[in-house]
C-alpha cells in the first residue's frame, strides 16, 4: 500500500523524541511500533503517539494465525510497559473507508500497569491492567470478555460519537 500512496520509510537514524511544555514525546506511526529498533529510539518519551490505519478486519485471525486484537499488544500495550520513561500511549485509529479501503481497530491509551487498575481489552481478548481507556464498539464493552467464535469477522460499529472516516 506505501508504494500505491507514494511514500517509503525514512532512516532509522533520524528517529528521535521532541520536547513539549518540558515533557518528551515520541512517535511511532503504524507498523514502527512493532519495530524493537525504532522502539529504543523513543527510550526518552514520556508519551507516545502510535496513529494508525489498520487495513484488515479488527476481528479476525490473521494469515499468521494470530487474533488480531491479541498481536496489537505487541504496539502501544508493550511500549507502555517495557520503556522505563513511558507513562502513556496514545494510539488512535483510523476507522471507516479511504479510497475503498477499509479501515478498522480500536483506539485505545495505554499507560503502565498497576494492581489498581481496572482491567479492560480490545474486543476478544482477556481483560488486563495497563489500560487508561480503549473506544468501545457498539454492545461490547472493554471491560468484558467476549469469545472470539462470538464475534470472528461480524460487522463491528462504534458507539455514538465516534467519528467514522468515509471518502
Amino acid at each position: 500500500m506505501e508504494k500505491d500512496l507514494g511514500i517509503s520509510s525514512g532512516k532509522i537514524s533520524g528517529v528521535s523524541t521532541f520536547s513539549i511544555e518540558g515533557k518528551e514525546i515520541g512517535i511511532a506511526i503504524s507498523l514502527d511500533a512493532f519495530s524493537p529498533q525504532y522502539v529504543a529510539r523513543l527510550e526518552r518519551a514520556e508519551v507516545v503517539i502510535q496513529p494508525d490505519a489498520n487495513p484488515v478486519k479488527w476481528n479476525s485471525f490473521l494469515e499468521n494465525g494470530r487474533w488480531q486484537p491479541e498481536e496489537w499488544m505487541e504496539s502501544a500495550y508493550y511500549i507502555a510497559q517495557r520503556l522505563g520513561n513511558v507513562r502513556y500511549v496514545v494510539n488512535p485509529m483510523m476507522v471507516g473507508s479511504l479510497l475503498d479501503i477499509r479501515f478498522e481497530g480500536q483506539s485505545s491509551i495505554t499507560k503502565k500497569a498497576e494492581g489498581t487498575d481496572g482491567k479492560m481489552s480490545y474486543i476478544g481478548n482477556i481483560p488486563s491492567t495497563g489500560f487508561h481507556s480503549i473506544v468501545p464498539l457498539r454492545g461490547y464493552s472493554p471491560e468484558e470478555y467476549v469469545a472470539r467464535d462470538d464475534i470472528l469477522n461480524k460487522e463491528l460499529e462504534m458507539e455514538e460519537g465516534v467519528v467514522e472516516v468515509e471518502i
